[in-house]
């Protein structure tokens, strides 16, 4: 599924045309279309329907950001508890349940609550 422009924030993760891209700056952005420039250096354009695409949070996405299994449903990370698979997707509950569909959602939650970026632990 295709994400709006909105969604965007720097550093988030996504699926761009078949490659994982990392946004590091946005230049121009709107409901309809955007640029933005990828970890590489590359200015993208953002104006087509099918890109660039959500990638799905799974839990190899959850080892890659850091986070560490401790039941067999559930994920926590230092100061980020309670990600949990469940049988329609995955949520993050603490006092309410949030659905969490993607990298960039998962993101964009972890940075609204913490005031840290969540980004790929280099290996």
């Amino acid at each position: 599924m295709a994400l709006s422009a909105q969604e965007l924030r720097i550093g988030n993760i996504f699926d761009y045309y078949g490659q994982v891209v990392h946004v590091m700056e946005i230049m121009e952005l709107s409901a309809e279309f955007g640029y933005f420039t990828d970890s590489i250096g590359f200015k993208r354009s953002y104006v087509e329907q099918d890109c660039p695409q959500r990638i799905p949070l799974t839990e190899e996405w959850l080892l890659k950001l850091g986070f560490k299994k401790y039941s067999s449903s559930q994920w926590d990370r230092e100061n980020f508890w309670n990600i949990e698979f469940k049988r329609h997707g995955c949520y993050w509950c603490n006092q309410l349940e949030i659905h969490i569909n993607s990298v960039h959602q998962l993101q964009n939650l972890y940075f609204a609550l913490t005031g840290e970026e969540l980004t790929v632990n280099p290996r």
